[in-house]
């Protein structure tokens, strides 16, 4: 993650003290994106350095911070290359398509690429397309609920924050070997085995026998294992 060390960060309730702003106003800057942070399961973090050149505690310029930290903790685009790892590396975790994510969300599909770029609902792209982790769907769903469930807005950023970990990578199942098809072979298969070649049927010599007659017919044998050649005149 961007910011693995919690002493470059503050709490959003220290940073909005030292911001002399509410937290809650500080919440939606947050979520709007107009000021950097990020949303981690004890709630959001800003970046230490922006927050000190913006309450004029150091002489750094705020601004050029500001744009540099919202752009350094920004989700991955739904649509940028990521580095590919086998579908397998998300085991048996459920994942819901767009429309489905946002039927259960009660919202429009557009609202949920807001959610993406607020890092609230991070999108996971599996074989090409967008997905969206369900146990996250579901604990959305419950902290937007009248009244809300009970801690079901920690569960929420503390699956989101999983998730975008697992979002930094694009997935792709295994396709398993395929045979060629019917009448085509590989080019390093090795071809048939030749037939063995039949055996010689014996016969006698042509010029066995002397003479310009036709030769006397063969006679019959008999032959026996252990046994000498018999020859049966007829």
């Amino acid at each position: 993650m961007p910011i693995e060390d919690s002493a470059d960060c503050y709490e959003l309730a220290q940073a909005a003290r030292l911001l002399r702003a509410g937290p809650r106003w500080v919440a939606r800057q947050l979520e709007r994106r107009t000021w950097p942070g990020r949303r981690t399961a004890g709630g959001w973090t800003l970046p230490r350095a922006w927050v000190d050149a913006q309450a004029g505690r150091t002489a750094v310029d705020a601004e050029a911070l500001r744009h540099y930290w919202i752009e350094r903790l920004a989700p991955p685009s739904a649509h940028a290359a990521r580095a590919r790892r086998p579908r397998a590396a998300l085991a048996a975790r459920a994942l819901l398509g767009a429309t489905e994510a946002a039927r259960r969300l009660c919202a429009t599909e557009a609202a949920l690429g807001r959610l993406e770029r607020e890092g609230a609902l991070p999108a996971l792209k599996v074989d090409g397309t967008l997905c969206y982790d369900a146990a996250l769907v579901e604990a959305l769903a419950e902290a937007a609920a009248v009244p809300p469930e009970a801690g079901a807005l920690a569960r929420a950023a503390a699956r989101a924050e999983e998730v975008r970990a697992l979002a930094a990578y694009e997935y792709r199942s295994e396709a398993p070997p395929t045979a060629p098809p019917a009448g085509e072979e590989r080019a390093d298969a090795p071809g048939p085995a030749p037939p063995a070649p039949a055996p010689a049927a014996w016969s006698i010599p042509a010029d066995l026998y002397a003479g310009d007659g036709p030769a006397p017919p063969a006679p019959r044998l008999i032959e026996a294992d252990g046994f000498e050649t018999v020859v049966e005149d007829e």
